[in-house]
């Protein structure tokens, strides 16, 4: 039989004056294996969401971690990430007032860089499972 164990650590910083019950972080697990994260709240405002998404053992944030940015409209929102099979993984959510275009050398590649942080929480999430 397949024990099934999942830990989900969360720690919060909500900035400015975005309110922590604006925005909730959650997890969809199967089988013990966090599968989702779920981006929940209500905006003013658009506004843009990031999540980052790091392996256990990453050396190199850029490179090795997984960045998704989605623009958000006014209004009740919920955006979903698919955690594909990451395990004992480390995440960042924010929430950005400004996306700004930029041709600096530390944002040619995308294009642009997100301002005015709104929300910010970071965490870690384990899923494991044991025979």
């Amino acid at each position: 039989m397949v024990r099934k164990l999942a830990l989900g650590l969360l720690i919060s910083f909500p900035l400015l004056c975005y309110s922590e019950s604006s925005v909730s972080i959650s997890f969809k697990y199967e089988e013990g294996v966090a599968t989702k994260i779920i981006v929940e709240g209500k905006s003013d405002n658009k506004m843009w969401v990031s999540v980052s998404l790091y392996p256990a053992d990453y050396k190199d944030a850029v490179k090795e971690g997984r960045h998704i940015v989605r623009k958000l409209k006014a209004g009740t929102f919920i955006e979903v990430i698919i955690l594909d099979s990451l395990h004992n993984a480390s995440y960042e959510v924010a929430l950005w007032n400004k996306k700004v275009e930029c041709q600096e050398d530390w944002c040619k590649e995308r294009g642009y860089y997100l301002d005015e942080v709104a929300f910010y929480q970071t965490g870690y999430f384990n899923s494991v499972k044991a025979k």
